[in-house]
């Protein structure tokens, strides 16, 4: 490939890095994660993987998976008998083990893709609950205009903020309620666009004041799944019966003028995606590519275990075995067809 005469961009240097074997596949992809990252978790977790971790974690599991392969392989070119009993359980011993590490390295992309793609989280609720007051104090800064007036904001405000390492872009949006008035009513619509496009809907109440036709309205119209009662104005008593509001749905009660109860709310809108810190020492599968070949692989040795503890033929089982290694192949580049190869680099910015 011809790189040009140009200034090489990172894409360009990733290339060249990646055809002259200094680094492999997943390095490479490492470098545009650390481009690319929100967060300072996310670009730990980067830096990890271009450090090779992921592919240090994968190596061992290649080379087990070849040591049973050499035997089933040698079995069905010199052997006329079928395996031992003993041989037979030894080598279902270790494809169960292989299984269950690389599940548990896929199951890790729960977590990890959210340092990678964030949430999307929305504020909802009837004009005057104090909504803009709980985006500024989530946010620490006035972002969005607070009055007492009601219907102050008439459109979506939107700010990225970061927790427990995630990436969260936060929505503040007009309140919801009938208006004969042209721009609230756009701005309305748009709080129901929003809607339609959150990960988590924060349903914001004012509790100094029992529950409203126009707050139950609200409640009507988030039909997510993921939601969260946010109980506002606990500094003015409460007046709100919580026996009024939907059940089964978590309910934090906060005050956005003393900042009260906002440690538990940051909790609990992070409780429904990740259990732990994601800020932590753990490493995690961040891109849906390694995600998807871990999985592909982990079902190909599954069949392949099936095959064995039947005693079908050894290239039936060969087959499932030599499949899972092309897969964990594909994670570091080492059988990655070019097409996808072509995708993978069509996302760095080359010669930019």
């Amino acid at each position: 490939m011809s790189l040009g005469a140009h200034a090489a961009g990172p894409g360009e240097f990733t290339l060249r890095a990646l055809a002259n074997g200094r680094i492999n596949l997943t390095q490479a992809e490492g470098i545009r994660d650390l481009i690319d990252a929100q967060t300072e978790s996310a670009a730990r977790q980067a830096a990890r993987q271009l450090r090779g971790e992921l592919s240090n974690r994968l190596q061992p599991l290649k080379d087990l998976l070849i040591e049973i392969i050499v035997p089933l392989e040698s079995s069905l070119e010199f052997v006329e008998d079928d395996l031992p009993d003993l041989a037979v359980a030894s080598i279902s011993s270790k494809l169960e083990l292989l299984r269950d590490q690389l599940i548990e390295l896929s199951n890790s992309f729960r977590s990890g893709r959210l340092l990678r793609e964030g949430l999307k989280v929305v504020l909802v609720g009837r004009p005057n609950v104090g909504k803009s007051s709980v985006f500024n104090k989530l946010l620490a800064m006035e972002r969005a205009i607070v009055t007492p007036i009601a219907g102050t904001t008439r459109d979506s405000l939107t700010e990225r903020i970061a927790l427990n390492g995630v990436p969260v872009q936060l929505t503040d949006t007009a309140g919801i309620r009938s208006s004969s008035d042209t721009i609230e009513s756009m701005g309305v619509e748009r709080t129901r666009n929003a809607l339609a496009d959150a990960d988590l809907v924060l349903v914001i109440l004012d509790g100094s004041l029992p529950l409203t036709a126009e707050d139950n309205d609200v409640l009507a119209e988030v039909q997510s799944s993921k939601q969260l009662i946010v109980i506002n104005k606990m500094d003015l008593g409460s007046e709100l019966d919580s026996t009024d509001i939907k059940e089964n749905v978590p309910t934090v009660r906060i005050s956005a003028k003393t900042g009260a109860g906002f440690d538990t709310l940051r909790t609990a809108i992070m409780a429904p995606f990740a259990s732990g810190d994601l800020g932590g020492d753990s490493f995690v599968i961040t891109n849906s590519r390694h995600y998807d070949l871990l999985v592909r692989a982990g079902a190909a040795i599954s069949n392949a275990l099936v095959h064995l503890n039947q005693r079908a033929s050894e290239e039936l089982t060969l087959v499932g075995l030599h499949d899972a290694l092309r897969f964990l192949g594909q994670i570091t580049g080492e059988t990655t067809p070019d097409d996808i190869l072509s995708q993978i680099f069509l996302t760095f910015c080359i010669g930019k």
